[in-house]
């Protein structure tokens, strides 16, 4: 975080007066509609938020949701990044969104430079109160918005150049933290996808023993070790099968008469296990699904 907040001084530092410095502005605030707010009151406020920027000349402005993103393949993603990555963000707190205030702790969590607006029907919220707050009408009467506007230009523009000289903008008030950088990996999505669905099903793996022997009442710690291995067993048997076997799509394997199913229950370990013959046969199609097979 200090690294970053270093580049962007020397950034600022190395424009001539007549090269304008691009600003990217990120907007957090509500898009669909509110109860008890006028149909196409958010995208009202955020034209009123685009015009009072387009009138800066000092920077090259350019705003768009934080949700916006060329690269559609992960939102939550792209928000992160663009929470953490934007010059400055303006929230606007108006009906205490839930997905706005997650998205502006995030920024507080970042320590980067952030302005707030609020109307003003909505009360103020306790952990943010401090924080000055840009107040407008709900009804966006003309007369009003016009001096909004100067106060969003005139608020971005002085909270931004303070955050080019301090290291901390609100974290220092609460103690002392080391804001985290976030790594930047390139992963592609074929592989995201792998890696995504591993886990899942590490995790639905680890729910799926706990159920198993959940209502033992002698012997877990062996029957959660029998289930285990017979797992592992199902495993090894039906890849080694459907290597040397056409299988189609793989719904004749979940047919229980199918000779896998006698291969696995004649081995070893599961004539010395405690896991009952109803237990191996849904431990199979358990396999069978992790393997992607579907039973139609």
């Amino acid at each position: 975080m200090v690294e970053k907040v270093a580049e962007s001084k020397q950034k600022e530092l190395s424009v001539t007066g007549t090269e304008a410095k691009k600003l990217k502005v990120g907007l957090i605030m509500p898009i669909s509609h509110t109860e008890g707010f006028p149909i196409g009151h958010w995208g009202d406020v955020r034209k009123i938020i685009e015009e009072a920027l387009k009138e800066i000349t000092e920077y090259e402005v350019e705003v768009s949701m934080v949700s916006e993103s060329e690269d559609v393949t992960l939102i939550q993603k792209t928000i992160i990044q663009r929470i953490y990555e934007d010059d400055i963000v303006i929230v606007d707190v108006s009906s205490k969104n839930p997905n706005v205030m997650f998205e502006l702790g995030v920024r507080l969590a970042f320590d980067r430079p952030f302005i707030l607006l609020k109307d003003d029907l909505t009360d103020y919220i306790f952990d943010i109160s401090s924080i000055h707050h840009i107040n407008y009408r709900r009804d966006l009467r003309y007369k009003d918005i016009v001096d909004v506007k100067n106060q969003i230009k005139s608020k971005l523009l002085a909270t931004y150049k303070k955050s080019l000289e301090e290291e901390s903008m609100y974290l220092k008030d609460f103690g002392t933290f080391k804001v985290a950088n976030l790594q930047s990996t390139e992963l592609p999505i074929k592989d995201y996808m792998e890696k995504m669905f591993s886990e899942i099903k590490r995790d639905i793996n680890r729910v799926r023993h706990n159920i198993i022997s959940i209502n033992e009442d002698d012997e877990v710690s062996k029957h959660r070790k029998d289930t285990f291995a017979i797992d592992g067993l199902a495993n090894r048997i039906i890849r080694g099968y459907i290597k040397e076997n056409d299988v189609g799509d793989g719904s004749e394997l979940f047919n229980e008469s199918h000779p896998i199913y006698q291969k696995i229950k004649s081995s070893n370990i599961v004539k010395n296990s405690t896991v009952n013959d109803e237990m191996i046969n849904r431990i199979i199609h358990m396999t069978l699904d992790d393997l992607g097979f579907l039973n139609f």
